[in-house]
Formats: structure tokens, C-alpha cells, sequence
């Protein structure tokens, strides 16, 4: 599937072996350990270097008559002239095919309701009211003719575990269309620990709909992350007494939900569900 203006990235790794002896982060006994295997041993497949190539030639192609390259190759993918790639073709046609009974679903990210107005992931960044923005702000991509691209509308402060059962109705509401053959789900941060927690949920509530066909992560918190674990405590203490822009008030469990000590004891019961693309 092409979603135009999510252009992949890799997160940089910071690390300092040379720093101070003392961890900036304090030892939970909570948190369980992990392990990091290599790329091949953990199931994923790696089409960084097909894709870098794919990248490249389109960009080059577009050199001389763009003024903004990574947009132009977004949009101008298999338009007239462009040059064509083994495989191209095919995709393009498959796409087509398949874009008018696909929905996709993207899941916000923590706090993502602060700024809804205007600012939702992979939206036009137009300000609107909040109710109209999940829709309204994915009118860029009619183009595409998919089905329909919306935000599931989920509060920013709340635990994954209340945002996964809302998802989840969200996803069971989107598969009893009988228009609709394809759901991809496109989470932004916290939104894939919502996404994993509502396929957990509707795998054990009478199995995920086969509709269901891919959860894209995009800056997704999946194994945890190790900040917030350092201000967890702290948060928590504050933030029911802070409602700042148009937050939906503070629930139990939001920042908890991206932690380590979480994220990882929750991976280890709940592995992914089968028969969907990761």
C-alpha cells in the first residue's frame, strides 16, 4: 500500500558508552530483561536496500524539475514518464484494484487529542474543530481512491489497555461493512501499543476480523521507551492536576503504557497475532 507523506524513516540510536558510570535511568526490579536478536532470527524481513534503490532512481529522475524532491517522488509515483522498476507495475495495478473496498484507520499517539484541531498525524495541518479534523484532514489523499482514510478519535491520556478497547470497537464497527474487504491500520507512536492491545483484545473476543490486514507502524512505541520510564512517577503525581490545550482529562495507565517495564512483560504474553502483516 502507498500512503503518501508517511516517508519512511529510521530513529537514530543515541548511546554513550563513554559517559558517566552512573545510569540516567534508575533500575526498576520490575522490568524484565531483553534481549536483542538479529534482524534475521526475529521473523522480519529487510527491503531497506530494494527500497534505498528504488528511492534513488526516483529521486534522480526528479532532479532537474522538482522543487521538493521526496514530495514529488510520493506523488509522481507511476505517473506518465517516470521510469518503471521490476515489479512496478504490478504493484501499481494490485493497488488499484484493491484501494476502493480498503479502509485505513490511524491510531494517534499519546496526548494526540491536545492538538487535534489542527495537528493529527499525517493530516494537512489545516485548523478545523476537533470533531472534523479525523476526517476532514485526509481529504489529500482522495486521490487515492481508497474507501476511506480516517483517525480514530482516542483520548491522549489514557492507558492502551482503555484506547485498545476502544480500537477495537472502532475495528470490529469498520469490518461489519460490507463494502469494506481490507482495514489497514497506521499507528503513530503510542498508537501502535493502542493497535497490538485492540488485536489482542478481538483475538480473544471471538477472533481479529479477516478483514484486518496490517498494522503499519510509524515512530511506534513497541518495545518501550526508556524516558519514560524515568519520568513516570513524576508525571503521574502531576498530571492530574494539569489539563493543558484540549487534553482530554489524565487516566491511569497513559504514560505507563510506554514504558519499558511494560511494554516488554506485555510482549512476552501477548505475541503478535498471526495472519496480519507487521
Amino acid at each position: 500500500m502507498i500512503v503518501r507523506a508517511i516517508v519512511p524513516a529510521l530513529a537514530a540510536a543515541l548511546s554513550c558508552a563513554a559517559c558517566a558510570p552512573l545510569s540516567l535511568l534508575p533500575y526498576r526490579d520490575d522490568q524484565p530483561p531483553t534481549v536483542s536478536l538479529p534482524v534475521a532470527l526475529a521473523g522480519v524481513k529487510d527491503e531497506r536496500k530494494a527500497f534505498g534503490a528504488l528511492f534513488e532512481q526516483e529521486l534522480k529522475a526528479e532532479r532537474q524539475r522538482a522543487d521538493d524532491l521526496a514530495q514529488t517522488w510520493l506523488r509522481g509515483i507511476g505517473a506518465e514518464g517516470l521510469p518503471r522498476v521490476e515489479g512496478q507495475s504490478r504493484l501499481l495495478t494490485v493497488f488499484a484494484d484493491r484501494a476502493p473496498s480498503t479502509s485505513v484507520l490511524i491510531v494517534p499517539g499519546l496526548f494526540g487529542d491536545c492538538f487535534r484541531a489542527q495537528s493529527v498525524p499525517f493530516g494537512d495541518g489545516v485548523l478545523r474543530t476537533s470533531e472534523r479534523s479525523p476526517t476532514e484532514a485526509y481529504r489529500q489523499y482522495d486521490d487515492l481512491a481508497l474507501r476511506s482514510v480516517r483517525m480514530v478519535a482516542l483520548p491522549g491520556r489514557a492507558s492502551s489497555a482503555d484506547n485498545g478497547r476502544q480500537l477495537a470497537q472502532a475495528i470490529r464497527a469498520e469490518a461489519a461493512s460490507s463494502e469494506v474487504r481490507r482495514i489497514v491500520l497506521i499507528a503513530y507512536s503510542k498508537g501502535v501499543a493502542d493497535s497490538l492491545n485492540a488485536l489482542a483484545i478481538l483475538q480473544r473476543e471471538g477472533g481479529i476480523p479477516a478483514s484486518v490486514a496490517a498494522l503499519v507502524s510509524v515512530a511506534g512505541v513497541v518495545m518501550g521507551s526508556p524516558f519514560a520510564d524515568y519520568v513516570q512517577d513524576t508525571y503521574e503525581a502531576v498530571s492530574p492536576m494539569v489539563a493543558p490545550l484540549d487534553c482530554s482529562p489524565a487516566r491511569p495507565g497513559d504514560v505507563a503504557s510506554v514504558t519499558r517495564h511494560e511494554r516488554v512483560a506485555w510482549l512476552a504474553d501477548h505475541p503478535p497475532a498471526p495472519g496480519i502483516a507487521y
